[in-house]
Order: C-alpha cells, then structure tokens, then sequence
C-alpha cells in the first residue's frame, strides 16, 4: 500500500499518479531541484546515518514507493522517505535514530555496490584538479574529454562535476566519452552516474564500449581537450591519443604502480613521433583517498565510571583505500621534437663510426692503458 505522502510526492514529481504505474521525467534537466535541501522524490537515494554511532551508515537503492529496504541496523520502508525533507530522523525496529539525507560524492561512491574497484573520490577529485580545467558555457566550441577506463564511475562523476558548468545553456559546451572495453563496466558506471543527485552530470557524459584507440579511429574529427586514462597498459594508446589532444591540454595517467608511469615515460622517450613531455608525477598517499587519514574526534561516557571523556585520535579500524601515482602530461606543438630526433640520429651515426674501427695498440686498449699506468718507460 503506498501512503498518501508517497503519492503526493509523485505528483509533484512527475504530474500525474495512478495505481502501479509511477515515472520520472529525465532528471538530467532538473539540475534545480538536486541540492541538499530538496524533499525526497521516486528515484532519489538516501543515506542514512546514526545519530549516537556516526558511523553506521547504509545508501539505498533508488525510492520506490512500496519498496523496502533491508540494512544492516533494520529494515525501513521507502514510502518512510519519500516526501519528506532531507535530515528527517528516522527510527529503526529497535528504536535507533538515523538521520536521512542526500549521499555526498564520497557517501555515494564509498556505499554504492561495485563491480568494479572504484578509485576513491578524493583521490578522484585529486587526479581532476591535476587537469586543471576551466571552462563555461560562454565557449565558442564544443570541448571534447575522455576518459579510457569507465570502472565504477567515480572518476566520470568527478570530472562530470569539473565540466558542469559548461553545460548550463540550451547548447553544451563540454562532453566527456568515457570509454570500457568490458560492457558490463559500462553500463553500471552509466547507472551510477544516472542514479547520482537525479542524474543532474548526465548530460555531461556519453558512454562507449569498446577499445580506445579504436573508438578514435572511428570518430576522427573529435579534436580532445583532456584525456584521463586507467589502464592497465595506458602506453598502447598513447601515440593515437597525442594526435588527437590539443596543443597543450591534458593527458592524465592514473596507475596503481610507479613502473607503469614509468613505462609511460619510456614510450614517449623512445618514439619521438608522440608529442606528450611529463610535467608532473605525485603519489596519491594510502588513506581514506586525497592523502588524507581519517581522525575519531568525539564525546564517549566511560562504562565503569560513567565519566564523560574527549576521544581525539586516527581512527583505528578503518578500511585503508586509495594511493596510486598519477603523471601528468601536455600535448607539445608540431615540430616539438624534431631536434630531439636529429640529435638521437646524430649520436646513432657517431656510435657506428666508433664500433667500425678497430684500435692499433698504440691508439687504445689494454696497450693504452698500460702506456698510461708506466709512462714513457714503455
């Protein structure tokens, strides 16, 4: 039975309710109604955090009226939701109070179930900043992004989130292709993003399977204005994608191990035809993601005495996430490297000259070196 909040919910929402049948228009043009303090809707989710235990927290799935959902501290219905305004306290079975908000960036990817290993949104949000993009929706152009490796789709909302603005006139300005070769990857890094504050980055992404390089080829007027790529050999790639980058923009490796930047690195050294010089490598620490550790600073009672007392240390028991490496890289002119290969070709020739002669004792060898050692006594 859905309750007459829940109702009423869905005609503000979508106009219009009968029995069994509820919609909602395409939330990707309802950016208005997204922010924190908008009532919950069919389609929202909601996290719920304890209000004495901070950190029991569980996210649901998208609202359905009638539905119900099972956590781990008790089972709640979705018509207990829906129609109701954000930081509503709600009780469990055994009479525990949860606080019901809209989930953060980080609550939703920390809490959404995964298929795959997702990277962390501060580390995310890091690896973004790192690009340093800039753009609006007063651009005379389209910008085109990609990113190689859609996973979970933590990194599509972060840079999602750096395009936006971008996209807030009738005409985007900015569209980012993310890119899978697994389909599955795929579409649950689309759902994730479309599930995410009513789908408000939804227009900001378009999703593919399929193989980078390959997806380039086929689309070959797309001229890129950053790439950020997580593979696992980001290196294969590299010499399509400098072709297609823009004097300039971004090209953001992000890899779990140092070898591979490392590898990266000698790719572009030993083929001077890719137009990419590295202008920036960082460590993303192990943590909570960003660097950062997570600290417990609160107020406990102590059983035996029953004293109030100040708890200010770094969390222990907490799940260790993120770290990684990131290299950054710029696209360099036309003719950026033509000396450097000349040189290379020049040095190629000296060291032939060199091998092709043969040393007399008097000009070097073991007899030079002995001359060396003995002077003139030789």
């Amino acid at each position: 039975m859905i309750s007459l909040r829940a109702r009423q919910a869905m005609i503000r929402t979508t106009g219009s309710w009968r029995p069994g049948v509820w919609t909602i228009r395409q939330q990707s043009t309802q950016t208005s109604g997204s922010g924190y303090l908008a009532r919950f809707v069919p389609g929202d989710t909601v996290i719920i955090r304890g209000v004495v235990r901070p950190d029991r927290v569980a996210l649901s799935k998208p609202l359905t009226p009638g539905n119900q959902w099972a956590t781990p501290f008790g089972q709640f219905s979705h018509d207990q939701f829906i129609g109701r305004d954000p930081r509503t306290a709600v009780e469990s079975v055994s009479g525990d109070k949860y606080i019901a908000t809209h989930p953060t960036y980080e609550d939703y990817v920390i809490n959404r179930m995964r298929v795959a290993q997702p990277i962390y949104p501060h580390d995310a949000s890091a690896i973004v900043a790192l690009a340093d993009i800039h753009i609006d929706s007063q651009e005379q152009e389209v910008h085109h992004f990609m990113e190689a490796g859609t996973g979970h789709g933590s990194l599509t909302l972060a840079i999602c989130k750096a395009i936006h603005a971008a996209n807030q006139g009738q005409t985007p300005k900015a569209v980012l292709h993310s890119i899978d070769r697994n389909a599955n990857h795929s579409k649950i890094g689309s759902k994730n993003v479309r599930d995410f504050r009513r789908g408000m980055y939804a227009r900001d992404v378009q999703f593919h399977v399929g193989d980078p390089t390959h997806w380039l080829h086929n689309n070959g007027d797309v001229q890129l204005s950053g790439v950020f790529l997580d593979l696992p050999k980001p290196g294969v790639h590299l010499g399509t994608i400098a072709q297609r980058l823009k004097v300039d923009a971004p090209l953001v490796v992000f890899c779990p191990s140092i070898s591979q930047i490392q590898e990266v690195v000698s790719t572009i050294h030993e083929d001077c035809s890719i137009l990419l010089n590295l202008v920036n490598t960082v460590e993303l620490m192990p943590g909570m993601g960003g660097s950062m550790r997570n600290w417990d600073v609160r107020v406990t009672t102590v059983k035996e005495t029953g004293e109030q007392v100040n708890v200010c240390r770094p969390r222990v028991g907490s799940k260790i996430v993120g770290g990684g490496f990131v290299g950054v890289f710029r696209r360099l002119p036309q003719g950026a490297r033509d000396g450097e290969m000349k040189r290379r070709a020049q040095t190629q020739t000296n060291v032939k000259d060199t091998d092709t002669k043969t040393p007399t004792p008097t000009q070097g060898g073991w007899f030079s070196s002995i001359r060396r050692l003995f002077g003139s006594q030789i």
